[in-house]
C-alpha cells in the first residue's frame, strides 16, 4: 500500500486542462500586483476597548454583551484619501483564532452612514489566521474558485498601521455583501444572503432582502433528495461542492459546514459562496477522498443525501472532475511564489507576527507541495 501511494504521488497527472474563467473586475483596493497600505488613528480609550474584547470575550458573551462591537476611528487613510467616519471591530472566531497577540479586523464605512462606501465597498476584512503561517491559503483558494467560475471575494495583501506604528500584514478581503452580489450578478435583482455565526451557531441574515423563514424552509428539507435538488440551483451547488473537494477544504460546506455564504436569488435556487479559506489546501493531508465526506466532520444535510444516491453521487463526481480540470498546480504555485515575494519582507518587519519566518517558509513550501500531490491523487481517484 505504501509503495502504491508513493507511485501515485509521483505519477504524472494526465487530464484535460481547461482555461480559467475570465475574472470579474475587482475594486482597485484588491490590485493583485501590489500590497495595499491602510493607516488608522484610533482614540486610546477605543483601542483599549478592542483589547478588552479580545481578551475577555467569554466573560462578555456570558454577560450578554456584544463580543465584536464597532468602535469609531479618528481617521482611516488610504494614500492621500482620509475618511473620518469609519469604524473598526474585531474579526474571526474567538474560540479558535483569538489566541495570539495579533488581532484581525473589519473596517466599516457604513456603520455611521448607511450609504457610506469607500472605493465601492462597505467594509474591509483584514484576515491573518495564526494557523496559516503561509499567509497565502485564503488568497490562493479564492483565486482558484474564481478560476472555476464560482463567485468569490477579491483579495490581495495589505499592511495596517495603527496610530503611526506598523501593526501587521493581512489578507485584504472583499466583504461578501450586496456590493459583492451586484458585482457578480449586475443584471439580477438582489436576493437574500446568509452566514452562520460561529459564536452563536445561528444563521444571520446579511441584507435587507428576504428573511430567515426561507432559510428555515431550506434546512427543513435536508433529508429529502427531490426537494433538495429542487431547492438549490443544483448545477451551481455541485460546482461549488466539487471545487471545495478538489481544493481540499476542511471547514467549508463539503467538510466542516462552517465557512460559506448561502444566497437565494429571486428567480432561481439557492447557491453558495466561499469564505474564510485559511484552512484550505494544506491544512489537511492531500489524500482526502471527496466521496467520503462523512469520514471527516461537520453537518452537510443537503449534500449527504446526494452522496448516498447512486445517480446524484455520480453527478457530484462530475462536479469534482470539472473542478479538477481547473486545478492547475503550476498556475497556483506561480501565484504563491509571486505573492510570497510581495509579503515576506513585510512579515520580516512585522512586530506582531505570531510565527517565525522559518515557520512561514516551511508553510509556503508545504502549500506548494500539497497542490501537486492533491492533483495527482485526484487524477488516480477520478480515472
Amino acid at each position: 500500500m505504501l509503495l502504491f501511494l508513493f507511485l501515485l504521488a509521483c505519477a504524472p497527472c494526465e487530464k484535460e486542462r481547461v482555461e480559467p474563467h475570465t475574472a470579474i473586475p475587482c475594486a482597485d483596493l484588491y490590485d493583485p500586483e501590489r500590497v495595499t497600505e491602510y493607516a488608522v488613528v484610533i482614540d486610546p480609550v477605543e483601542w483599549d476597548g478592542l483589547l478588552e474584547e479580545y481578551s475577555n470575550w467569554e466573560e462578555r458573551r456570558a454577560a450578554g454583551l456584544p463580543v465584536k462591537p464597532y468602535h469609531p476611528l479618528v481617521s482611516f487613510r488610504y494614500g492621500d484619501e482620509i475618511v473620518t467616519d469609519a469604524t473598526i471591530r474585531l474579526k474571526g472566531n474567538p474560540c479558535c483564532s483569538w489566541e495570539v497577540d495579533k488581532m484581525q479586523f473589519v473596517i466599516a464605512f457604513n456603520q455611521l452612514d448607511p450609504d457610506g462606501r469607500f472605493h465601492g465597498v462597505r467594509k474591509l476584512a483584514l484576515d491573518a489566521a495564526f494557523y496559516d503561517p503561509s499567509a497565502l491559503r485564503e488568497r490562493v483558494g479564492l483565486s482558484y474558485f474564481a478560476d472555476a467560475g464560482i463567485p468569490a471575494a477579491c483579495a490581495n495583501h495589505a499592511t495596517l498601521t495603527i496610530n503611526g506604528e506598523l501593526y501587521g500584514t493581512y489578507t485584504n478581503l472583499e466583504f461578501v455583501d450586496d456590493e459583492f452580489i451586484e458585482r457578480q450578478f449586475p443584471d439580477e435583482e438582489r436576493g437574500a444572503l446568509y452566514k452562520l455565526d460561529f459564536i452563536t451557531q445561528n444563521w444571520e441574515h446579511q441584507n435587507g432582502t428576504g428573511g430567515l423563514p426561507q432559510l428555515r424552509e431550506l434546512y427543513a428539507i435536508d433529508d429529502d433528495l427531490d426537494a433538495i435538488v429542487e431547492a438549490f440551483d443544483i448545477d451551481s451547488a455541485l460546482s461549488f461542492w466539487g471545487a471545495e473537494a478538489a481544493i481540499n477544504r476542511s471547514d467549508g460546506y463539503w467538510a466542516g459546514s462552517i465557512n460559506f455564504f448561502l444566497y437565494k436569488p429571486v428567480d432561481r435556487g439557492w447557491t453558495l459562496f466561499p469564505w474564510d479559506l485559511d484552512n484550505a489546501i494544506s491544512y489537511w493531508g492531500p489524500r482526502r477522498n471527496p466521496f467520503r465526506r462523512k469520514d471527516y466532520h461537520g453537518y452537510a444535510g443537503h449534500l449527504d443525501p446526494i452522496l448516498e444516491d447512486p445517480e446524484w453521487r455520480e453527478r457530484f463526481g462530475d462536479g469534482v472532475r470539472e473542478a479538477h480540470t481547473r486545478l492547475d498546480p503550476q498556475v497556483l504555485i506561480d501565484r504563491i511564489d509571486r505573492w510570497d515575494a510581495q509579503i515576506r519582507p513585510l512579515l520580516a518587519a512585522e512586530p506582531n507576527l505570531p510565527y517565525t519566518l522559518e515557520e512561514h517558509d516551511e508553510a509556503v513550501e508545504s502549500l506548494r507541495n500539497h497542490l501537486g500531490v492533491r492533483d495527482r491523487y485526484l487524477c488516480g481517484l477520478l480515472r
